[in-house]
């Protein structure tokens, strides 16, 4: 099997946590949406749960290296479904090398695929969302995807 095959996903749109296709603004913060602007969220149903998170980036304007651009995409869980209270539980951090401290290589557009659980210091978080933060100034940003696959 090919290193790309291996690389596909089954999709199914009632795991989508992102999909605005909208881009996000250094600077900004943003939850996970779909394109008529409504928030989206996963209920696991309260079990273990266990799978992949997948993240399609589009676009991520790093100019020059050093420019301090930084987006934390993060996979969120909470307890109950207001979110009143959140525990991180997948990070995928983009950006330039400075910013994100990695080994000289600025990390921008690609699929990235990250596993989870929803068990986290021995809590089962039910619910889950994807949540954007971002550092630096710049009038671009990011535009991206994120949907939760099966192992």
């Amino acid at each position: 099997m090919a290193f790309a095959q291996r690389r596909q996903r089954i999709f199914d749109d009632l795991l989508d946590l992102w999909s605005t296709g909208a881009t996000i603004s250094p600077g900004t913060n943003a939850l996970g949406r779909d394109s008529a602007g409504v928030a989206l969220s996963y209920d696991t149903g309260g079990g273990y749960t266990e799978g992949m998170l997948v993240i399609d980036v589009a676009t991520c304007a790093v100019a020059v290296a050093a420019s301090g651009k930084k987006f934390d995409l993060v996979l969120e869980g909470s307890e109950v479904s207001t979110f009143a209270t959140i525990v991180p539980l997948a990070l995928v951090e983009l950006g330039d090398a400075y910013a994100i401290k990695a080994s000289g290589a600025q990390v921008t557009v690609g699929r990235y695929i990250v596993p989870f659980c929803n068990d986290f210091a021995g809590t089962i978080y039910r619910y889950l969302r994807m949540y954007c933060t971002t550092a630096g100034t710049s009038v671009t940003g990011i535009e991206f995807l994120a949907f939760l696959s099966k192992l």
